[in-house]
């Protein structure tokens, strides 16, 4: 259910750079529920291609794997067609955050390398990835089992290579995966306790194709990780900044109020509570606001929200003049007028004051250094 990549196209070439690495120890964990291996019903949340699904299928009693990508599933179904026509394996389409399964109907969970594809951040507290993990424990028994596969912020930042590539679509990714530490609260809050954590520290992700220094250069090589998607993702974004002025515009509805002078003053606008129109003024409201919008976020708010919030008036606190986006120039703030200097001695009226280049060590120069010394007394005092 990835936020930012299909993969009904990226699919097809999936399993070029994957392999289900850990699957002996996601084994070594269900065997530690109280029934047979050979009996537990186990959940592939996020199933992909299905790779880690025929890596235990055949030690495990039966499968429920789900995914929201039709073309995933479809390579997942081919790949393991026997094992579903023998019902040890069933196939859903759908998002992991609403399982369409029974409460308790399940004996364990595995889930790899799927929750940064929520969308979350800590920006908003990993949300989904909560929401995720208790139905997890809403669909298990009593004694259920989870196996949580995914990577620390430190592999994430240093152990893929070819990330540096990209360094906007590198932090877009690393931001996106929930520290070891956060996984764990989340864990604890939903009811789990942790039995341990394991590292495969003989194998990555991408098998053998990890080494490939030409794999980059490859759009198959690339479709095995979902990092290229953001990658594409930022440099998009980039041109948008650049040529925004030349895009075509989206077609929003006018909507002037009855009986209200229109007008174009904007002192502070409003959402509206659906999140379809934007309240201008008074006068004017804007409707039909696609919800794509909402999905650019900068920070914990999408960037149309962001604009909203600044774009007003505001009081100017050094000056008490109003300030905002279309105010006009504001008036300048007149400070009192310097001391007149002393007359000078020439009697002819004149002041022949001596420029400020002229003054030199002496003793100009120790009543100066004396002044700022009586200033840091007082200051002190």
């Amino acid at each position: 259910m990835s936020v930012f990549e299909t993969y009904d196209e990226t699919s097809r070439h999936y399993d070029t750079t994957r392999v289900p690495i850990g699957a002996e120890i996601i084994l070594g964990c269900l065997a530690r529920h109280e029934k047979p291996l050979g009996e537990l019903v186990v959940l592939d949340a996020g199933c992909g291609t299905g790779a880690y699904s025929r890596a235990i299928v055949g030690r495990v009693g039966r499968i429920e794997a789900i995914d929201m990508s039709a073309g995933m599933l479809g390579q997942a179904r081919a790949k393991l067609a026997p094992e579903a026509a023998a019902g040890r394996i069933r196939f859903h389409q759908g998002s992991i955050a609403e399982l369409p399964l029974e409460a308790g109907s399940l004996d364990a969970v595995t889930i790899n390398q799927v929750v940064h594809h929520l969308g979350d951040t800590a920006e908003d507290g990993f949300a989904r990835l909560r929401a995720v993990v208790g139905e997890f424990a809403r669909v298990l028994g009593p004694g259920g089992v989870l196996v949580f596969n995914h990577c620390s912020q430190a592999q994430m930042r240093h152990a893929f290579w070819y990330y540096h590539l990209c360094p906007e679509g590198h932090d877009s990714i690393c931001r996106r995966f929930a520290p070891l530490e956060t996984v764990r609260a989340i864990l604890e809050d939903a009811g789990f306790v942790n039995r341990g954590a394991f590292v495969p520290v003989d194998a990555v992700c991408q098998g053998d194709a990890y080494f490939d220094g030409r794999g980059p250069l490859s759009k198959a090589w690339r479709d095995g990780d979902s990092f290229w998607a953001l990658a594409d993702a930022a440099r998009h974004l980039a041109e948008l900044h650049i040529e925004y002025e030349s895009l075509e515009t989206w077609p929003l509805k006018w909507i002037e109020t009855p009986g209200e002078p229109l007008s174009y003053v904007v002192e502070k606008m409003r959402l509206g509570k659906d999140k379809k129109s934007i309240e201008i003024n008074d006068s004017l409201t804007l409707a039909g606001l696609p919800p794509e919008v909402f999905e650019y976020r900068l920070g914990n708010r999408s960037a149309i929200e962001w604009v909203i919030d600044q774009y007003r008036v505001k009081e100017d606190k050094r000056t008490g003049y109003p300030v905002g986006p279309q105010q006009p120039r504001r008036p300048r703030v007149h400070r009192p007028p310097r001391r007149p200097s002393r007359p000078s001695q020439h009697g002819n009226g004149q002041d022949r004051r001596r420029p400020a280049a002229s003054l030199r060590p002496g003793a100009g120069g120790n009543s100066a250094n004396a002044a700022m010394r009586r200033s840091s007394c007082r200051e002190k005092h």
